[in-house]
């Protein structure tokens, strides 16, 4: 078969191309305009000098980021469009109420989201049927246009400027929305959109959350206790045979139990074995769950880095971290706790000064802060010391001053004074992480004793010096 040399030739143009034109019911038309050579989406043309590629590609990105303002722009549109449309769908006038037959039953109405409570119940059928969406998509992104418009204006104000995508403003309505009070929530979200430029979706929900446990610790506790509560497993249908098993757990028991899952899977690698670790671990988990009491398996150890401060340890409200993850102080206390590195919190005096508390629910309250830990609420006089999950805990000095009782400070200094893990549940000895109080950048991380030693010798705490080796020195490894 003969091959016939293909000869392309390039036409320049040398007037503006319009790559996309929208008009919006405020009279404005949005267009993206590039000089150049027309926007095909085709291949470019070989033999181009380098620096007419890097710019024709160029002008091609700058045609991608206007056309995402467009969109960001139409959906804070559909979302003033689809929140006014909700406020003339009142169920207080179009839906039966609840003695009359054919009302809506009481569980469906609590699974539905929060934004429509005050919402006609077949308002979600009329989205559905005039965007043809799915019934589920159509209540979420009717809920989400009216949080975005009734309780996350500014939030709403950037993705209109284009300064958020809709992907941005969902997330910030999955995680600012349940803040209760109005201020709280204005004063967290005009935060979070002050650091928001150039942050991906995960970035700015990894920051959101950390300013909600900062500002709102009370409530944050009291999701966790309901968050709780709501543990489950689930199975979900596949594809081609399969099916999703997940569990919804707190996060220091969810990445225990994904450590020991790798530690097996590596302990169970043999010469030659042909699977992958993620089938390894899925192998580990059916033998681990249906073979419960097999002969000869191996002790596994998982490790979990707590970062908390020193406030937080002692009964402060700033959030800590669970292997990079933000949780709330409550949560980081409990684990301390459940480990043995805390010595369990005294009972206060809130059923004195509160008698309308439900002592039911107090009781479970404490059952669920057992379970968030990953301890069994009859096994809570054990000793803590002997679980299988080994925590290496970084103190920082960053964060409010506890309000702790003198036993829990006590055990804080004995175990930033440890000399040897031997006989703990620590994989290696705690440390304090120096913060800087203004950027949060991490300055110096420490050993008591190094404080020490430095505090009479006149030097001062600092990061590892460079080293010319190919591997990171240890104290380098440690910082990073």
């Amino acid at each position: 078969m003969a091959v016939l040399p293909l000869r392309v030739e390039l036409i320049e143009q040398r007037r503006p191309v319009v790559l996309a034109s929208a008009s919006h019911g405020n009279g404005r038309t949005l267009r993206s305009v590039v000089d150049g050579a027309a926007l095909t989406g085709g291949v470019e043309p070989e033999g181009l000098p380098l620096a007419r590629l890097l710019e024709r590609g160029a002008g091609h990105l700058r045609a991608a980021a206007e056309a995402q303002r467009v969109q960001s722009e139409a959906a804070a549109q559909q979302a003033r469009a689809l929140a006014g449309f909700a406020a003339a769908r009142p169920a207080s006038v179009l839906d039966r109420a609840d003695p009359e037959v054919g009302a809506a039953a009481a569980s469906s109405r609590a699974a539905r989201p929060a934004a429509l409570t005050a919402v006609s119940e077949w308002a979600v059928d009329e989205v559905m049927v005039g965007l043809s969406l799915s019934a589920p998509a159509a209540a979420a992104l009717l809920a989400d246009s009216i949080t975005l418009v009734q309780q996350l204006p500014a939030t709403l104000a950037a993705l209109e400027v284009g300064d958020l995508s809709w992907a941005h403003a969902r997330m910030l309505c999955e995680v600012l929305a349940p803040i209760a009070e109005d201020t709280v929530r204005g004063q967290v979200e005009a935060r979070v959109l002050a650091r928001a430029g150039g942050k991906n979706v995960s970035a700015l929900r990894v920051a959101a959350k950390r300013a909600v446990l900062r500002a709102d610790a009370s409530a944050a506790a009291r999701r966790l206790a309901a968050a709780v509560r709501d543990r489950s497993v689930r199975v979900h249908p596949g594809e081609d045979g399969m099916a999703s098993l997940t569990a919804t757990l707190p996060v220091p028991v969810a990445r225990a139990c994904y450590r020991m899952l790798e530690a097996y899977a590596l302990e169970c690698a043999t010469p030659g074995d042909g699977r992958t670790k993620d089938q390894r671990m899925v192998d580990c988990l059916v033998d681990l769950l249906l073979r419960p009491d097999a002969d000869g398996r191996p002790p596994v150890r998982a490790q979990l880095t707590v970062v908390a401060g020193v406030g937080t340890l002692t009964g402060g409200d700033e959030p800590g971290e669970v292997d990079g993850q933000p949780v709330p102080a409550e949560l980081v206390r409990a684990l301390a706790t459940a480990l043995g590195l805390l010595p369990p919190t005294p009972p206060d005096n809130h059923a004195a000064t509160h008698p309308d508390t439900d002592p039911d629910t107090a009781a479970d309250t404490d059952t669920d802060a057992d379970t968030a830990a990953g301890t069994d609420p009859a096994d809570s006089d054990s000793d803590a010391t002997e679980t299988d999950t080994e925590t290496s805990t970084e103190t920082s000095t960053e964060g409010s001053t506890g309000t702790g009782t003198g036993g829990q400070g006590s055990a804080l200094a004995d175990l930033l004074n440890l000399r040897s893990v031997a006989g703990t549940g620590l994989a290696e000895l705690p440390r304090i992480a120096v913060i800087d109080e203004l950027s949060g950048q991490l300055r110096a991380l420490t050993f008591p004793t190094e404080i020490r030693r430095t505090a009479t010798t006149g030097q001062s705490l600092r990061p590892p010096p460079p080293t010319a080796g190919y591997q990171p020195s240890a104290a380098l490894q440690r910082f990073v």
